[in-house]
């Protein structure tokens, strides 16, 4: 820029700056909060939705990766991320909003909104509140912190002795779009191979989203592609969506932890859905949905001698019904570190059935069948209980097909100050599950100190008990620090001969890292489980290293 025009511009800038300071100041009866002092004048949001206010003026202010003014944050490489990342476009901020200029301004519809924001794994924090109300109008702002979602690097994962590893280029927000692109090659105990994802939820600025996927394996290939308008809101009224996927890969069988057969396994599925809902009713929503789904499984045979079960094809229309309550509320150290977590404690249900018959395209006739139900409640100061089970299979001629039966209930005690008690009890039975599938326990399912897929039968139970400690060291502002030692405990009935040993127990500790500028956010949980029974060859000790979803 020439000596010239940057004089021009710092003219025009005190220009501006002189004529904000003589700007007169609000008119009677308006309320304006530039300053927090201001703002704590304002009326409760319940208030200004009382009053039966509008939305005026919505500002969005994107705040950057590191926010400048805070302590630690004003270091040179942090303001050199600041300029390098892309700040995510306002209108991408602005379209995933539930108000609007003009819109009675509710409560409901404000908090949604900020959930909504928090669920994208560009941001790491939302917050909507009133900056100015006046004779009915509120302005509303709209703030957000971006996060560094351009990832590129080696990750490395152990689980029940086994490890896995991962390189990855993504971008969960391409350019500030809201677009996730991603390219990764992976390797773990089952296959090896290179995988390609593009996501975008926001399909030509609407809440249609688009994804396309498509993976090269060391035992075959998938793609999928999934095109719809979903239940964006708890207010939408409806939803259409159509998808369409194809996989070929290896199905590996486990006994005690080892590989013991192959099972070569062609998988095709397609679907047309759509729903419909009268949206929030006296705090509760109501969607029916129905569809079609064809789904067709080919199995071959990988080794010499092995048992090839025969092909199966599932064609049906079928139809859905939902039920939840508005009852969300924010949390923070729960599942996660130094993050608001919008947490529903109301019940939701959910049921849907089909009927695939030959007359579809089906080779026999059976009715397919998922449910599911869960609650959460709060039985004491500083506790929560959630309870969550599950039931879906098939039924024909021949009885229960493919049937789990789950259940499960987490609780929490806050303790020792702010840190927490954890537990968590969960059950699973299966009946006449199709030959690719096992109910398995081990090292990747729960039981830290046991190799992975350790225990398969037809029913299973599993305990966990978590001392979980969060600490406020935030090393360079870029992880939160915590802490765990826990115990389990679990078993695995109707075994084969010789594969039960009875109820298995380990302890352990761990050490949790929560990355707080990174897009994919998560938990690194570094465990160390020492298996107190079990059979003598076991290893001593396991090592975990992982990327979870909480604590």
């Amino acid at each position: 820029m020439s000596a010239h025009r940057r004089r021009l511009v710092a003219l025009v800038a005190t220009l501006f700056a002189i004529a904000a300071a003589l700007r007169p100041g609000p008119a009677s009866g308006e309320v304006e909060a530039s300053a927090a002092g201001a703002r704590a004048q304002l009326p409760s949001l319940e208030q200004i939705e009382a009053d039966g206010s509008v939305v005026g003026e919505i500002r969005i202010r994107v705040g950057e990766i590191f926010d400048p003014e805070k302590p630690g944050e004003n270091a040179r490489p942090y303001r050199w991320v600041n300029r390098l990342h892309p700040a995510t476009h306002r209108e991408v901020i602005e379209r995933q909003l539930l108000l609007r200029p003009g819109d009675r301004f509710t409560v409901r519809a404000a908090r949604e909104s900020e959930r909504l924001l928090r669920a994208n794994h560009y941001l790491a924090a939302a917050e909507i509140r009133p900056v100015r109300y006046r004779d009915g109008v509120v302005d509303l702002e709209v703030i957000t912190r971006d996060v560094w979602t351009l990832n590129a690097g080696l990750s490395f994962g152990r689980a029940g002795g086994a490890s896995s590893g991962r390189f990855q280029v993504e971008d969960t927000n391409f350019l500030g779009t809201g677009t996730e692109l991603a390219v990764e090659k992976s390797a773990d105990v089952d296959r090896d191979g290179y995988h390609f994802r593009f996501s975008d939820p926001g399909l030509f600025s609407t809440q249609g989203n688009l994804t396309l996927e498509w993976e090269e394996n060391s035992d075959g290939g998938a793609w999928r592609v999934d095109l719809g308008r979903p239940f964006y809101s708890l207010d939408t009224r409806w939803s259409l969506g159509v998808a369409a996927s194809s996989e070929d890969r290896i199905d590996p069988l486990y006994t005690l932890g080892k590989r013991s057969a192959d099972l070569g396994h062609s998988v095709e599925r397609y679907e047309l859905r759509g729903g419909l809902s009268r949206g929030v009713v006296d705090r509760h929503v109501t969607r029916w949905t129905v569809g079609f789904t064809y789904l067709r499984d080919r199995f071959s045979e990988v080794a010499e001698g092995e048992v090839v079960p025969p092909d199966r094809v599932l064609s049906y229309p079928w139809v859905g019904w939902d039920r939840q309550r508005d009852a969300f509320s924010e949390f923070e150290n729960l599942d996660q570190m130094g993050r608001v977590e919008d947490v529903l404690v109301g019940p939701r249900l959910h049921a849907r059935v089909g009927l695939s018959a030959p007359a579809f395209g089906a080779e026999a006739t059976e009715v397919v069948f998922d449910a599911t139900a869960s609650t959460g409640s709060a039985p004491g100061p500083r506790q929560l209980l959630f309870l969550e089970s599950s039931v879906g299979g098939r039924w024909g001629a021949a009885g229960l097909a493919n049937t789990r039966v789950e259940g499960s209930s987490r609780y929490y005690l806050r303790d020792f100050g702010d840190n927490e008690l954890f537990l968590a009890l969960s059950g699973s039975l299966a009946e006449a599950l199709d030959p690719e599938n096992q109910l398995l326990l081990g090292g990747d399912s729960g039981l830290r100190g046991y190799p992975l897929r350790y225990q398969e039968g037809g029913a299973k139970v599993l305990f966990t008990a978590e001392q979980r400690f969060f600490s406020d060291w935030h090393p360079f502002r870029l992880v939160r620090v915590g802490a765990a030692v826990f115990y389990d405990v679990g078993r695995v009935w109707g075994a084969p001969e010789d594969t039960g040993f009875g109820w298995l127990q380990d302890v352990g500790v761990g050490l949790r890292l929560v990355p707080t500028r990174s897009g994919r956010g998560g938990v690194l949980h570094l465990d160390l489980a020492k298996p107190l029974n079990g059979p003598g060859d076991i290893s001593g000790l396991q090592w975990l290293i992982g990327s979870e979803t909480s604590f």
